[in-house]
This record gives structure tokens, sequence and C-alpha cells, in this order.
């Protein structure tokens, strides 16, 4: 399976060369014992010192905690010399690469928690003696192995629930009951890691305070706002190492990958990143992805998300691009997930987000905005799971200025790395047959703001644009059907005419003789917003989403 893009001769999938094995430490040298120690304990003393020898970062002062806890209880149940485990499990903290001051507080703690809970070598037949004296607050404790009524022996009046770490922290668990219920080991392993040993870093960004490499960036907006031309601006600022919209330097020429379900390459995207400078060497879009069918031929398919994210992080790494775009992202996810489910989406997106950090792109996501209620939060009003909102680690409303007609408003409504910055202003102005970009610095609004009423859109008519927006978003529709829905809707026909005008929504003759219809269409190049807002014919015929 492949997918087409430019120069596919040259991608290289991820999984081609399999990364290098972690080094794990030294096991430790043999624990000589003291000689007071018992065989059981002796065994029992080498087998944990082991494990803690070669226990990766991340995990060894856990280890080491779990195998003082272990041998101390062998320490209290007198199996085993205090000394020689205390000089064995330094040995193996010292082996893994634990410092030794660190060390010997973990064993400490570990040793003196063990010691509450003695236990001695098993009996024959597999029962483990009690140590004298030791009772269970609650009531017997089975041990694995053991028969009815043999108990794990616990420090007289301990009333902790749950059994203690043994040799392996669950080892005892299986057949363990509390005043809880049954107690299960746990499935898998989790990872953790202590913060002491994360080493701070700092963010990298395309964009200075705006765009940050590693993450995923979100732009929502209506359409006819030009969405997708300011993405194609900075993506052409990319290609070519162009500054940004407000003066800042980028990082540089670097590549770029599109990943466009609404615009063709040939009549819309290309003559925009053309319109804006780009370098389209650097600049690659996979339009599809290709595979084998159950017959052997070779069939090809819409990309999807998470499924084909192998190929977009191939094609990543092959031209060194810092931005993907995905225009819209709901389009690209796939048939099994549900956008309005909070667990489905972010599902989804962390598994996007781990391309962003492998790769260390910023991964641009596109979305429409519902119909909503005009007083809504930005937050919310993106379209799908506020779980979308809530993955990307930096979010921006592009909006109408509801001071400036025919200007446009770049506003952020989410900025979890750093201070939010100022918003941008910016018109859409011809350039030949598409639009272009012209930023036009800060201006002092922010995102709630552009989402506030304005008079001709808080009324029937502006219900009625917002019908057509929901109905027609996907796909065209027989006028008849559109017409009959909004009656059952409650908009007149005068209402709906009105609407579809402003819109711009398009009526497009199928078909022949009896079988012709006619289908209501949203405006090719998503020239759908109201026309009272462009400077000009030519300019609102260039304006898209």
């Amino acid at each position: 399976m492949s997918a087409d893009a430019v120069d596919l001769a040259s991608l290289v999938l991820p999984w081609e060369d399999a990364p290098p094995a972690r080094p794990v430490a030294a096991p430790a040298a043999p624990v000589a014992p003291s000689g007071q120690s018992s065989g059981y304990a002796q065994a029992a003393l080498v087998r944990e010192c082991e494990k803690v020898a070669s226990t990766a970062q991340g995990s060894r002062n856990h280890q080491l905690n779990v195998a003082a806890f272990s041998l101390g209880q062998l320490v209290a149940g007198g199996e085993l010399a205090e000394s020689d485990a205390r000089t064995g499990l330094a040995d193996a903290a010292q082996a893994c690469g634990l410092g030794s001051v660190e060390a010997s507080r973990t064993i400490d703690s570990g040793i003196d928690g063990g010691s509450r809970e003695p236990r001695t070598a098993p009996k024959q037949g597999g029962q483990r003696a009690p140590a004298k004296g030791a009772t269970r607050a609650g009531g017997p404790l089975r041990a694995q192995g053991t028969s009815e009524g043999a108990e794990i022996p616990l420090a007289a009046g301990d009333s902790r629930r749950g059994p203690r770490p043994l040799e392996h922290p669950y080892e005892d668990a299986k057949g363990a009951t509390s005043a809880r219920g049954p107690l299960r080991p746990p499935s898998g392993t989790a990872g953790v890691v202590r913060l002491a040993d994360v080493t701070p870093e700092s963010v990298d960004y395309l964009w200075p305070g705006r765009l940050p490499l590693g993450k995923m960036v979100l732009v929502d907006g209506d359409p006819g706002v030009g969405k997708t031309t300011v993405a194609l601006d900075l993506a052409a600022r990319v290609s070519s190492g162009a500054n940004m919209p407000d003066g800042a330097p980028g990082p540089g020429a670097r590549g770029v990958v599109l990943l466009s379900a609404e615009d063709g390459l040939a009549d819309t995207v290309r003559p925009r990143l053309d319109a804006a400078g780009a370098d389209l060497a650097r600049i690659e879009a996979i339009v599809d992805v290709a595979e084998l069918d159950d017959t052997g031929q070779q069939v090809t398919r819409p990309l999807v998300i998470p499924d084909d994210l192998d190929h977009v992080e191939a094609t990543i790494t092959r031209i060194d691009a810092a931005l993907l775009v995905v225009d819209v992202l709901m389009a690209y996810l796939g048939g099994g997930v549900d956008s309005h489910k909070d667990q489905d989406v972010r599902r989804v997106l962390h598994r996007l987000a781990g391309l962003a950090e492998r790769t260390g792109c910023c991964v641009l996501l596109l979305r429409h905005l519902t119909k909503g209620s005009g007083g809504s939060s930005p937050v919310y009003r993106g379209g799908g799971s506020i779980g979308i909102i809530g993955a990307a680690r930096a979010a921006f409303l592009a909006a109408p200025d509801p001071d400036d007609t025919g200007r446009c408003v770049l506003a952020p409504t989410k900025m979890n790395l750093a201070v939010a910055p100022p918003a941008l202003g910016y018109r859409l102005v011809p350039a030949g047959e598409v639009a272009r970009v012209d930023w036009l610095g800060t201006v002092e609004h922010r995102a709630a703001d552009l989402l506030r009423p304005r008079d001709d859109d808080d009324g029937p008519r502006g219900e009625a644009a917002a019908f057509l927006r929901d109905a027609l978003e996907f796909e065209p529709l027989p006028a008849k059907v559109v017409q009959a829905r909004a009656r059952e809707a409650g908009i007149s026909e005068r209402t709906l005419k009105r609407a579809k005008a402003q819109l711009g929504v398009e009526s497009v003759k199928t078909g022949f003789g009896d079988a012709a219809r006619w289908l209501w269409t949203l405006p090719s190049g998503d020239d759908r917003g109201d026309a009272s807002t462009s400077t000009g014919s030519k300019e609102r015929q260039a304006r898209d989403r």
C-alpha cells in the first residue's frame, strides 16, 4: 500500500529500519552472602539484585523499592542477614546507574516496609511458614500456591489492606481479598517517569508565539473567511524561508505537506501558492493511497486518519517538512471515528500528536464552525467534540471584523505554551483567478468579540442562511428537498431565497429530459460569505473559506 504524492519512488516507510535496541545496564556482580542467610534467601537476594541491575532508566527507583521490600520481609523472618541485603541492593543500584544517596534512601524505606510483614522460606509442599506472632487484621490472607487457611504473615496490629510486594509486586495478589473485594494484578506495564529525571526543554516555533513545532494547532472559521488561503500563505512562507506575517523570522526554507480534501490542486491550491510566492519544489500533497484489492488489482482510496499516518510521516520525513496542513480535519477521519465522541477524537489525535512530536512538524488542522449561538464561547463553536481543541496546543479563530467591512481577523482562542499573542487583521485581495492574503498588522479584537451576532445575522434570514450552510455542507441536494426541509423548519420561501442569494448558493441542472433536476450547491471556491462584506465583485468571487 502506498500514498500517491510527488516523487513516490523516494518515499521511505518509517518501519523499514528498526530502531536500535535500548542499551541495558550490565547485571550486578554475584552477591557474596555472609553465611548467615539461608539458601532460599540467598537465591532470592541474587534474583532481586539482578532485576534491579538490569532495569532501564525511568523505573530503576521503583524496582529497587520492590526488591528492598521483598528482601526486608526475609530479613524480618530471620532468613536473610540485613547486611547481605543492603550490600547486594547497593551494588545493584550502582550497576543500573542510581546515585548512592538516592539508592540508600530507597533501600532504607523498602527494608523498613518489608520488615513489618515478615516471611520465611516455604515449607515442603509450597506453604510459607508464618513468622511467630504475625497476624492479619481483617482475617487470613491466602498466598499463591497455599492451601485453604494458610496465611501471609503481617506484623501484629498491622491494619493496612491488601498484600505488599514480594519478589514481584503482585506475586501474592492472586486469590487475595480485601475489604474492597478480590485484588487482581494489573495487565500490561505502566510507564512511570519521575519528574526529577525529566530534562526541561524550551519550545521551538515555526511562527514564534503562534505555531509551535512538534505540536498540533487548530484554526476554526466559517466558510468565506479565508481559512485555506491563510494556511496556504503560511505554507508559502515556510517553503520559501520568508518572514512570518508579523515580521518574525521563520526557521528557514523547509518542506510542507498538504492534505486538501475540498480544493483542486490545479485550479485552486497551486494558483494560491503561486500568488503567495511559494517554493513549489518544497511542497507535496498526498492525494490518495494505493493498495491491492481482493483480486490483486491496484486501487486507490482517500487517505484516512489515523490508519494512514505512516504514509504522512514518511512524506514529512523525506522532504524535511516543518508544516503539515490538514484541510479539513473532519474529511479525513476514518469511518469508525465519531467526531462528536470525545473518546474517539482523543484516541485519533493522540496518534496525530505523536506524529508531530516524532517529526518535529507543526500540524495545522482546519475546521468549520458549527451554527451555534452568536454568544457561544469560541472554544465550543468548532465542529465535533470539545476534545479536538483540547488536544491542540494552540488554536485560532478566523472571522470577519465586525468593525471593518471586508476585513477579517485571526485571533487566538487557546495558547497552552506561551502568552496569547495579539490578533492580526487581514484582507483577501484578488490575485488573478484566486485570492491572496494581505496582512494588516495587529488589531484590538478578542475571539469572543468576533462571534457576537450582527444585526443582519440575528433574524430570520440569518437563521435561513445557517440552515443552508448545514444542509449543503457535505454535498449538493435537490432544490425540492432543500425547500421541503426549509418548510419543515419554519423558514418561508421568500426568506430562503434571500438567504440563498446572500450565500451565493448555486443552482446546477443535472440529467436530461424527464430525468433532469436542479441541485443546490454551495459555491465553488467556498464563496459562502455575505456579498455585502466584499469590496468588489472580482474580489468577492476570489474569496474562499
